[in-house]
């Protein structure tokens, strides 16, 4: 995680479970699971229509990495920009910026977008592509089940259901 950036912040992992009431018979209502923070800071980002550089506020969690216009955008509970999952995704070296000096991040996603990031400071764009390489690898380690069978649930309005070996997987908590 990048301390630097995270000054005063809560580093406590957030992972949490609504459950029903006590007087509630139903199966679990609601289900939220904010995964860990493996990672937040400043990084620049080309945009994709005038390729331009564009600072951001970058959250890389266990599953995607989200992008702000600022700190204070993302902690007063606004909207990403842009969120990156990354499942299905290919994280590399982009070669050289020539305008901010150091290796670009290409991220590119499997409906054939491609993220670009930089930072002026080379050994911040190292501490991000090793993080997102262990999340990556992270992800690598976890059975999804069948593809498309929680959009199938979802289309279908059922609940979704997650098996234990998934739950263990991700770190879900139910205490």
């Amino acid at each position: 995680m990048d301390t630097a950036t995270n000054k005063g912040a809560d580093t406590t992992p957030r992972n949490s479970v609504d459950l029903p009431s006590s007087n509630s018979s139903k199966n679990i209502e609601k289900l939220v699971f904010v995964p860990e923070v493996r990672k937040v800071g400043y990084l620049m980002r080309k945009s994709g229509f005038l390729k331009r550089w564009s600072r951001q506020f970058c959250v890389l969690d266990r599953f995607s990495l989200s992008m702000y216009d600022s700190e204070d955008a993302m902690r007063s509970g606004k909207h990403p920009n842009d969120v990156v999952k990354l499942h299905g995704t290919s994280v590399y070296d982009g070669g050289p910026s020539l305008t901010l000096k150091s290796t670009r991040i290409h991220i590119s996603t499997d409906d054939g977008r491609l993220h670009c990031f930089s930072s002026k400071e080379q050994k911040q764009v190292s501490e991000w592509m090793v993080a997102l390489y262990e999340a990556m690898e992270h992800l690598s380690t976890i059975d999804f089940g069948p593809e498309g069978q929680h959009q199938q649930q979802r289309q279908r309005g059922e609940a979704l259901s997650f098996d234990d070996d998934f739950i263990d997987n991700v770190g879900i908590g139910m205490g």
